[in-house]
């Protein structure tokens, strides 16, 4: 084990503990700014992001048994540092995701109403909207992107368009 080795899992082990310190600042943050909880969903699993959460700094602690070089040592953390970023986020959101005044919140993420171009959803006629199942709300930013997030029963789904479309009238055209 050389120094390069030792500093690069002493500062990957510091991003790792600066992402688990951070998360109820985030969170605070991120649900600040979603204002107040109109429709709560169906909270999302756990499990694996726990299981994610106790492998990465393994994953990086096992640099310090086999040292395979300065390049595949970085790429070991740096995965090891994006995987914890996913887990923290699913965290992040696990248990408060659904419909806030201002935005939605699911899959990690705040997205604002503000934020949103359109839900192709309403562009559908009558007859395809009742066809629809999937429980899949697809939206298109401003950044033009499309996001998806997928909602356990399509019940659920009905449920969430029916309170954007309380909040948002404009997403009705």
């Amino acid at each position: 084990m050389n120094v390069m080795t030792l500093i690069i899992v002493i500062v990957s082990l510091s991003a790792y503990a600066a992402l688990i310190a951070f998360l109820p600042l985030r969170k605070a943050r991120m649900l600040k700014k979603a204002g107040n909880y109109e429709l709560p969903v169906k909270p999302r699993l756990l499990k694996f992001a726990i299981v994610v959460l106790v492998c990465c700094p393994l994953l990086i602690l096992l640099i310090l048994l086999r040292d395979m070089g300065v390049m595949t040592n970085c790429i070991m953390c740096a995965v090891s540092l994006l995987g914890t970023e996913m887990a923290v986020r699913e965290v992040l959101t696990a248990k408060c995701s659904g419909v806030y005044t201002n935005g939605l919140i699911s899959d990690g993420h705040f997205i604002a109403f503000s934020e949103i171009f359109g839900i192709p959803f309403f562009s559908l006629t009558d007859e395809q909207q009742e066809l629809h199942d999937t429980g899949v709300l697809d939206l298109v930013t401003k950044r033009k992107t499309n996001l998806q997030i997928i909602y356990s029963t399509e019940k659920e789904f009905r449920r969430v368009i029916e309170k954007i479309l309380e909040l948002e009238p404009r997403f009705q055209q």
